[in-house]
């Protein structure tokens, strides 16, 4: 019998510590073996298998370089990945709808079958400036702690940096068209907990704040809406653009974190 790299029964025993499936295409041969022993060792096939390649790269660790960092910052890109298909497989509405405000439609109950959740949140902010609403409805995200995202009514997104006033509070917004903002709210409020959960630190720097608007900017949405009497209105935007567009917001800021 050929030497074997580690014992079925040791392999059987390790910690289960892994966080990413993956699909494999071996010899039916070599399932059934790996079968037979997991039987013999009360565990699974594909517990052996995961475990096996888990001692293989930890047994090359000193000829591979693979830091902490590396690890974290490519669980954080894969999250994120996961997110952007999430987000692409909902409608717009159904991005605004995840942010939680049914209780506009107590404040606008004869729209709810003639508008959709975005165009009641665009027809909240026609009747404020500015865009600023009141405490009881805020439709805005943090980028971080420093940096706020707004919805504007202009067709535009712009980044606004200033001074820090502890009497008006955060004076860093990325304001975004609000056609847009529940896409760019959503995957920036996830891209701030995931980044958190990863322990990985973001610059957002201006340069960094521009280019994210420039994607904004040149997304074309192409965004419009059917409305019918008395029936949910049929919303119309380019699909390919907006998962473009998030793709390339998660480039940036996969560029931008900051080596630890």
């Amino acid at each position: 019998m050929k030497e074997l790299i580690i014992d079925p029964k040791v392999l059987a025993e390790r910690t289960k510590d892994s966080s990413r499936t993956v699909s494999l295409r071996i010899k039916e041969k070599t399932w059934l073996g790996f079968e037979q022993l997991a039987k013999e060792n009360n565990t699974t096939a594909n517990s052996l298998i995961s475990e096996l390649a888990d001692y293989y790269i930890e047994s090359l660790t000193d000829s591979l370089n693979i830091s902490e960092h590396a690890v974290r910052l490519n669980k954080f890109k894969t999250s994120l990945d996961k997110e952007v298909r999430k987000i692409c497989r909902w409608s717009i509405d159904q991005v605004v709808m995840d942010f939680d405000y049914n209780y506009i439609f107590d404040t606008y109950p004869d729209e709810q079958k003639k508008l959709s959740y975005l165009a009641i949140i665009k027809k909240v902010y026609e009747k404020h400036s500015l865009g600023f609403i009141n405490h009881d409805f805020s439709f805005c995200t943090l980028v971080d702690n420093d940096i706020l995202a707004y919805p504007t009514e202009k067709t535009e997104a712009s980044y606004f940096s200033g001074p820090y006033d502890p009497r008006d509070g955060l004076s860093n917004i990325l304001y975004t068209p609000i056609e847009k903002a529940p896409d760019v709210f959503h995957i920036f409020k996830y891209i701030k907990e995931s980044s958190a959960k990863n322990e990985v630190q973001i610059n957002y720097d201006i340069e960094t704040m521009d280019k994210i608007v420039k994607i904004i900017n040149d997304a074309k949405y192409d965004y419009s809406e059917e409305n019918f009497k008395n029936k949910q209105p049929t919303i119309h935007y380019n699909n390919p653009e907006r998962r473009k567009m998030l793709e390339s917001i998660v480039d940036i800021v996969i560029q931008n974190v900051e080596e630890s």
